[in-house]
């Protein structure tokens, strides 16, 4: 989305960020998994494994990169797959941000620290991720 983009594009793109983000909340293992398997499951398992399971991860971001284009969110799939793996390492993380254990929900109720919206932050992050890949997009296009 360049600038003067027009309200019609921002709407498609709220709701296409929306769209993504209630079937990544409707799988919310994704994110848990994901926070388990950088910092714990990568760390303790034979290279041979970790091979084969970054060759699976491989594969699924390419499939998931290409429909991503083919939907039109982005144009190509280097900016698509980067988009991905940064999707990826938020979602590993806010995924216990947004799903205390009750010593830390306490914690949080009673210092009135924010607790977060697991779907809206991911709406959010999604919205303004999409709006700077096509940002950058356009301004490597004017150099």
């Amino acid at each position: 989305m360049h600038a003067g983009a027009s309200d019609s594009s921002f709407e498609g793109l709220g709701a296409a960020s929306a769209a993504l983000a209630a079937m990544l909340s409707s799988h919310s293992d994704f994110g848990r998994l994901g926070a388990l398997l950088a910092s714990i499951i990568e760390t303790n398992v034979r290279l041979e494994c970790l091979v084969a399971c970054k060759r699976e991860i491989i594969a699924m971001m390419t499939e998931g990169s290409d429909l991503l284009v083919e939907c039109g969110i982005f144009d190509d799939a280097a900016d698509s797959t980067r988009f991905l793996l940064d999707l990826s390492n938020y979602v590993s993380g806010l995924h216990p941000a947004t799903h205390p254990l009750p010593t830390q929900r306490a914690a949080c109720e009673e210092t009135g620290y924010p607790m977060l919206s697991y779907e809206e932050s991911l709406r959010d992050f999604l919205t303004v991720q999409i709006v700077g890949y096509r940002t950058l997009k356009g301004l490597r296009s004017d150099s």
